[in-house]
């Protein structure tokens, strides 16, 4: 049996967080909403309903708890697939601004969850 190599950097963590999708187009920004349901230092995997198609770039904002607020992270679309009215989006963040607290928050989920 054959299992390809995992390429990730980091690990991720299953959750459930919604979170706010921004799209900018050539002349106008979309709003939508979506769950993420993996979650790393590296990037995010979501389900949404706004319609991404023909773009690769989307900003994303969540709140792990009250401490830990991401607002309008920039994210790269590395690939989506559809799940009825559905989409899976695989990010990878691009300009995270604060890798460290991130770190934290994932702690923090980690943390309750054993709890």
């Amino acid at each position: 049996m054959y299992f390809p190599l995992d390429k990730r950097r980091h690990n991720r963590l299953s959750c459930c967080i919604p979170c706010l999708i921004f799209l900018t187009t050539s002349n106008k920004t979309e709003t939508g909403w979506g769950i993420i349901y993996d979650l790393s230092l590296g990037g995010a995997r979501l389900h949404t309903r706004l319609n991404i198609d023909g773009t690769n770039e989307i900003f994303l904002s969540f709140q792990i708890y009250n401490n830990f607020q991401f607002e309008k992270v920039k994210c790269r679309i590395v690939r989506y697939t559809y799940q009825g009215i559905y989409r899976t989006l695989h990010l990878n963040f691009v300009n995270l601004f604060s890798p460290h607290h991130l770190a934290n928050a994932l702690t923090s989920l980690l943390h309750n969850c054993l709890d």
